[in-house]
């Protein structure tokens, strides 16, 4: 009779890349925003941890913070995997930012150039209607045909602006509020939530409006 398998324990080494893999993992969460925090399915005592590690800013008490907290999520597989699901929605909203600012640049480059320029000026009406056609028309010429690096600049720093309209900012469909809460992580810059959809409504114009509840991105880097 075949005795019963027994895994063997992880080596020392095996245990030593898994604490070095969270401890990793906690210095990618005290790098998030707090509404990302919020996004934890953490206990109080976790989240009070947490919070102790952010503040902490002399080196070594931080790092013995770090320590600390991770292996209390060593020993909680549930608090280990909300972190990480965290961790890899924000890299992934990192990554489509990133995605976003090389299609700004390549539609600014078909813009600037003459054989190109219409078919990119409609691209960009489409794909981000607060875009001002006349604007960006009159800049790439300048580009075009004096290579002033003002207009350049200008134009990417146009379609930035236009790229990160809020959903308040400009007309366009409703949408379910739980798509929209999947999506952007916020109610429509805090204005009034219908049944069904989000409905902003301007207050002051005594008007309302539909809106679209794509959340855009922002750039953190330089105009370019």
């Amino acid at each position: 009779m075949k005795e019963p398998y027994i895994p063997a324990a992880p080596s020392r080494s095996a245990l030593k890349r898994q604490a070095h893999q969270v401890e990793e993992l906690v210095r990618g969460l005290l790098d998030l925003g707090v509404s990302q925090i919020e996004r934890l399915q953490w206990d109080q005592s976790l989240r009070a941890e947490l919070d102790l590690a952010r503040k902490t800013r002399q080196h070594g008490a931080r790092k013995r913070q770090i320590k600390h907290l991770s292996a209390l999520l060593r020993r909680d597989s549930e608090a280990l995997e909300s972190a990480r699901e965290v961790l890899d929605a924000s890299n992934g909203a990192h990554r489509a930012q990133v995605q976003d600012f090389h299609q700004l640049e390549d539609l600014r480059e078909r813009l600037c150039q003459a054989q190109t320029r219409a078919d990119a000026l409609q691209e960009a009406l489409q794909r981000y209607p607060a875009c001002d056609e006349a604007l960006l028309e009159r800049l790439a010429r300048s580009y075009g045909e004096t290579g002033d690096r003002r207009s350049y600049r200008e134009i990417f720093r146009h379609l930035r602006t236009a790229a990160e309209k809020r959903p308040c900012e400009m007309p366009g469909q409703i949408r379910p509020i739980a798509a929209l809460e999947k999506e952007s992580g916020y109610d429509c810059c805090g204005k009034e939530v219908v049944a069904g959809g989000i409905d902003c409504r301007d207050l002051s114009a005594g008007a309302g409006r539909n809106l679209p509840v794509s959340p855009g991105f922002r750039f953190s880097a330089d105009d370019r």
